[in-house]
C-alpha cells in the first residue's frame, strides 16, 4: 500500500507540476513579507510562551 501511495504521489506531482510552479513563483515573488513571517512567528511564539509561563506557572496547551 505504501508503494502504491508513493506512485500516486509521483503521478500527482506530474499532473500538477505547472500549477505548483506557478504557485511557488507567486509565493517567492515578494520575499520580504515571507521572510518577515518566517522570522516573526517564532519570535512572537517564544514571547507568548515566556509571558504565559512567567513566575513558574505551567503552560496550558
Amino acid at each position: 500500500m505504501f508503494v502504491i501511495g508513493i506512485g500516486l504521489l509521483a503521478v500527482w506531482f506530474v499532473l500538477f507540476r505547472f500549477e505548483m510552479l506557478a504557485n511557488l513563483e507567486n509565493i517567492l515573488a515578494y520575499p520580504i513579507p515571507l521572510l518577515a513571517g518566517i522570522i516573526a512567528i517564532p519570535i512572537i511564539s517564544f514571547i507568548l510562551v515566556r509571558y504565559y509561563t512567567r513566575g513558574g506557572r505551567k503552560a496550558i496547551v
